[in-house]
């Protein structure tokens, strides 16, 4: 008997066709029910049920197992997306989507669903809705980060499922890599339980549910950062990292998702701001986004821009993670406003009129700055004058439009093909330290250039980047002290 009952599930016949293959002591009244009970140990129990109240049923055995894998194989070794694979493809989809569809109760035939999916048409009814969405999600963030999230180790994807069966335990085409924190399942019944992996990949079905599942999960984060402010800051703090990384992968390719999501600290405010929250709150007449590069706040907050900057009532995000100053060169621009770097880029805030006044100043003043160029010789690249260093002698910008934070990540990640860009140092022709100067080049040269490189020092250090030779540094202190 158990010989038997194994043969026909094997090759899973009908009770008409196993009535005439039983030997004659075993009747089928006798052995059917035995037949089925076993079938129904391995049974996949469908929603569809029957006037009884009992559901539909089937079982996938070995014959059909080898079958699909058959199959498979041929797919994996020939199977060549092109138009006419394409096709076939999609009229696979339709099918699925037609049958799964009426099965839940919709109302709709194969060219309609046909128009539903080719056109990309948004469900106007539930039987539309069957055709283009038929899945459920259940998905999740959790509290913190995995030990290993920033690692390669670490498996990003969602659980997938095709009418309560497994399918792929991580499914990374379900979620796109920026949100990549989301954990949590998928379950679709318009999903072939022995489908492929390549299949799979190329499944219309399957990247409709990825790009509402996207759509979603920003949607629910910003609610969240509007209603609690307070928990979306938690998770910002597990996963911002990652959300800042998705902003400048694949050259911004994904920055409309991310953007919105983005905190950056504010000067003024005193606490995280979106960005869309900084152009809301801008000064008038204010024309950009202002930031300064950097490892802490608290010095960044007294970089001679920013306090100028402040004095006109402007906000200026600190950027203090190495991936911060990526984000403005991917995004450009924010809406209309463009970002500015206060270490690097034009603050913008000189009229026609007072630039004018700023090159008279400059070369009336020739003889100083070039006196100063000189006594530092290769270390700066020009001395020039500047009106945005408040109450500040003097300050240090690069060259070349690279940030010195730029520089240093640069050297952190590949030394061999660091760049270091040429170094500008600032003067404030309205300090008094400047008036002394300029008239010690006139009255002790030997003394100036002291004052010069001291000045220079100076500019390093409020720069945050290292004395080319700290004791000698120290002994030009002691010797002007005196």
């Amino acid at each position: 008997m158990e010989h038997l009952i194994q043969q026909f599930m094997d090759r899973y016949l009908s009770r008409e066709e196993i009535a005439y293959r039983l030997p004659v002591s075993i009747p089928i009244g006798q052995f059917w029910p035995v037949m089925e009970a076993a079938r129904k140990k391995s049974a996949i129990s469908l929603p569809l049920k029957a006037q009884n109240g009992l559901p539909f049923w089937f079982v996938i055995n070995k014959t059909i197992e080898a079958q699909c894998d058959a199959v498979a194989a041929v797919a994996r070794r020939s199977f060549v997306f092109d138009e006419l694979s394409k096709q076939a493809m999609e009229e696979a989809t339709i099918d699925e989507a037609v049958w799964s569809s009426v099965i839940e109760g919709a109302f709709t035939s194969k060219a309609e669903a046909a128009r539903i999916i080719r056109q990309n048409k948004s469900p106007a009814n539930k039987s539309e809705q069957m055709v283009k969405n038929n899945y459920q999600a259940l998905l999740y963030v959790p509290g913190r980060a995995p030990y290993d999230f920033y690692t390669k180790d670490y498996k990003k994807g969602l659980q997938l499922y095709s009418s309560g069966v497994l399918i792929m335990e991580n499914c990374e085409d379900l979620l796109p890599d920026h949100f990549r924190f989301v954990r949590g399942i998928v379950d679709s019944q318009d999903l072939s339980l022995n489908i492929s992996r390549e299949m799979l990949q190329h499944n219309r079905q399957l990247t409709f549910i990825a790009n509402n599942l996207e759509k979603k999960i920003k949607n629910e984060l910003l609610d969240l950062m509007k209603q609690d402010r307070e928990a979306y800051e938690k998770f910002y703090a597990a996963f911002g990292r990652q959300l800042k990384y998705g902003t400048v992968a694949d050259y911004g390719a994904h920055k409309e998702a991310c953007q919105d999501l983005l905190l950056f600290w504010s000067n003024k405010e005193g606490k995280l701001v979106s960005l869309q929250a900084y152009v809301d709150a801008m000064a008038e007449g204010q024309e950009k986004i202002y930031f300064a590069p950097g490892e802490s706040k608290d010095r960044l907050a007294k970089l001679p821009q920013v306090e100028t900057l402040s004095q006109k009532g402007y906000d200026v995000l600190l950027f203090t993670e190495d991936v911060d100053e990526f984000i403005p060169q991917t995004l450009m621009k924010y809406g209309e406003k463009s970002f500015c770097n206060v270490t690097t880029d034009d603050l913008g805030l000189e009229t026609e009129e007072e630039k004018k006044q700023t090159q008279e100043k400059a070369e009336s003043l020739k003889d100083v700055l070039s006196f100063v160029k000189e006594a530092l010789g290769e270390q700066v690249k020009e001395v020039r004058l500047s009106n945005s260093l408040g109450g500040y002698p003097v300050s240090l910008a690069p060259d070349a439009g690279m940030s010195f934070e730029m520089e240093k990540y640069m050297k952190r990640v590949n030394p061999e093909f660091a760049y270091t860009p040429g170094r500008i140092l600032e003067l404030n022709a309205e300090h008094p330290v400047f008036q002394v100067m300029e008239a010690a080049v006139t009255a002790d040269p030997e003394k100036a250039k002291d004052y010069a490189k001291l000045l220079y020092g100076q500019a390093l250090l409020m720069a945050d980047l290292p004395l080319e030779d700290p004791m000698a540094y120290s002994e030009l202190v002691c010797k002007l002290m005196k």
